[in-house]
């Protein structure tokens, strides 16, 4: 995805989401997770492209990443988050329209999804 904005505003944006968003994050090294982005949007793709019946080795060690058992993200940071994000998607997609913000979503929600199963 070809942006205006750097990947910065995103994280200004989902920190800016919730109390509780900005107090997991906060002592999170964002140039690590960068890398841990790129790979997390990598893992819901080719979930959502095979299925989530077949997650994968990545999305499985991401869920168990975000899950009580090791960062304990929690549904109301995950999904808050990623809402707040959606504007800065609008504006940083040139050819964001209905059928790109459905694509999106539909990832998102298989990936989201198997995420919070696996809590």
């Amino acid at each position: 995805m070809r942006t205006r904005h750097s990947w910065a505003s995103l994280y200004d944006i989902f920190l800016a989401s919730s109390p509780k968003v900005r107090e997991k994050f906060a002592h999170s090294d964002f140039s690590r997770q960068k890398a841990a982005r790129q790979t997390s949007f990598h893992a819901m793709l080719t979930t959502a492209k095979d299925g989530a019946a077949a997650p994968g080795q990545n999305l499985n060690d991401l869920a168990e990443r975000h899950s009580s058992r090791q960062l304990n993200i929690g549904r109301s940071s995950t999904t808050c988050g990623w809402r707040a994000c959606w504007p800065l998607f609008k504006s940083a997609t040139p050819q964001y329209d209905e059928p790109f913000r459905d694509a999106w979503e539909r990832v998102m929600v298989v990936g989201i999804g198997y995420l919070l199963s696996r809590y």
